[in-house]
C-alpha cells in the first residue's frame, strides 16, 4: 500500500511503505520530502465487562427542602398556606369531638 505525500511544489504522489519514516526526493522538482511513518494498525478497544446493573434508588418521600419556605414566597402565599392548615386542624378537631361524643352514648342510640 502506498503512502501519499505532497511536495511544496504542489505535486502529490505515492511512496512505497518501505520508505516510511525516511527522507526522499520529489520526482518533479527534486526537493527533499519527509515520508510520514506508518503506525501499525491499532487493535479495536476491548469494551469493559458489564458489571452488575446499578440499583435505582427511590427518592425519599420527605426531604427537609419540602418544609423550607420558598425564597420567592409572598406574604399572601404564606397566609393562604396558614389558612389551609387551620381549616385542616378544625376538621380534625371536629371529627375527634364527634368520635368522643359518640363513644359516650349508649350502643343502641343512633344519630
Amino acid at each position: 500500500m502506498a503512502i501519499t505525500v505532497a511536495c511544496a511544489c504542489g505535486k502529490r504522489f505515492g511512496v512505497a511503505e518501505k520508505h516510511a519514516g525516511k527522507r526522499v526526493r520529489c520526482p518533479s522538482c527534486g526537493g527533499p520530502l519527509d515520508v510520514p511513518a506508518v503506525d501499525p494498525p491499532q487493535p479495536p478497544p476491548v469494551p469493559p465487562a458489564p458489571g452488575p446493573a446499578p440499583v435505582a434508588q427511590e427518592p425519599p418521600l420527605l426531604t427537609p427542602e419540602m418544609f423550607a419556605p420558598r425564597p420567592d414566597a409572598t406574604l399572601n402565599d404564606l397566609r393562604r398556606i396558614g389558612e389551609r392548615m387551620l381549616l385542616i386542624l378544625r376538621w380534625i378537631v371536629a371529627l375527634l369531638a364527634i368520635l368522643t361524643i359518640r363513644s359516650c352514648l349508649p350502643v343502641n342510640v343512633r344519630f
